[in-house]
C-alpha cells in the first residue's frame, strides 16, 4: 500500500501535473502549497541549511545542506526544468506486515513535457551503501508505478558547479537592459565567438563593466550557450541558440 502524507500528490493534481492516483492523508501542505518541513536549523557547519532564491520559481526554495543548495541550483539553471519544489509530500509505503518505510523527496522537478522527477539527494559514498541503495530502490520501485521518474543525485562535477554557481550571480532578469541583452544576442551568431571577442564587438556603445554582467546573464539563462565543463574565460568559445 502507498500512500501520500502532507497533501502533495493532491496539490500536484490541482496544478495539472499528476492524476492523483496515490491518496493523501492529513497533514501540511504539498508541492504546491509548500514544503512538508520547515528548514531544520541543524548545528553542524556542514548543514548549511538555508533559503534559495530561485529564477525558475522567482521565489525561495528550502535546501538542508550544502550538496541539496549545489543541486538546487543546478535544477535553477536547466532549461528544461520548469518548476521546483522542495519537500513537497511524505511517502509511506507498507510491505511486510507490521513495516512500513516512510519517505519525503527532497525536491520534486517539473519539467518541461510537464512529466515530474523525484530527487533524492545523497552524497554518493553514502547512496552506496547497501542498506541506503536498497531503500532507494525500493521508493524508485513505488514512484515508476506512479509514472514519476526518480533521480539519486550526488556530488556534482566541480568545473560545472564552479562555473554555474558563478553565473547564478547574474540569473535575476530585473536587473539587466533588454536593449543591451538584445545587442549581444545579435552579435554572438550562432557559430561560436570567443567571450572577450563579442564583449569587445559591443565596446563602441557601452562599457565592459556593463556589457560583461549581461553576458554572464544570457549565459545563466541558456540564450547564450558554451562549454561549460571547462572554466569560463575570455577565450571560452560562446554562442547564440536559435
Amino acid at each position: 500500500m502507498v500512500r501520500a502524507r502532507g497533501g502533495g500528490f493532491v496539490a500536484l493534481g490541482r496544478w495539472g501535473l499528476f492524476g492523483g492516483a496515490v491518496g493523501a492523508g492529513d497533514g501540511g501542505s504539498g508541492c504546491c502549497g509548500g514544503a512538508v518541513s520547515s528548514v531544520r536549523v541543524v548545528a553542524r557547519p556542514e548543514a548549511h541549511a538555508g533559503l534559495y532564491w530561485s529564477a525558475t520559481m522567482a521565489a525561495h526554495i528550502p535546501y538542508e545542506s550544502r550538496l541539496e543548495l549545489s543541486r538546487l541550483l543546478l535544477a535553477d539553471f536547466d532549461s528544461e526544468v520548469t518548476g521546483l519544489f522542495a519537500q513537497p509530500f511524505r511517502v509511506s509505503v507498507t510491505g511486510a506486515p507490521g513495516v512500513e518505510r516512510q519517505w519525503i523527496p527532497d525536491f520534486c522537478l517539473v519539467q518541461a513535457d510537464g512529466s515530474l522527477t523525484l530527487v533524492e539527494v545523497k552524497p554518493a559514498r553514502r547512496a552506496a551503501a547497501p542498506a541506503v541503495a536498497e531503500r532507494l530502490d525500493s521508493f524508485r520501485g513505488v514512484v515508476a508505478g506512479y509514472g514519476l521518474r526518480f533521480e539519486v543525485l550526488s556530488e556534482p562535477d566541480p568545473v560545472v558547479w564552479a562555473n554555474v554557481a558563478f553565473l547564478a550571480g547574474f540569473r535575476r532578469r530585473n536587473h539587466f537592459d533588454s536593449s543591451v541583452l538584445d545587442a549581444l544576442l545579435a552579435a554572438a551568431g550562432p557559430d561560436g565567438v570567443p567571450l572577450a571577442v563579442l564583449e569587445s564587438r559591443l565596446s563602441p556603445r557601452w562599457e565592459p563593466v556593463t556589457v560583461r554582467p549581461h553576458l554572464l546573464h544570457l549565459l545563466w539563462s541558456g540564450r547564450i550557450v558554451a562549454d561549460l565543463s571547462r572554466p569560463l574565460a575570455g577565450a571560452t568559445l560562446v554562442r547564440g541558440t536559435l
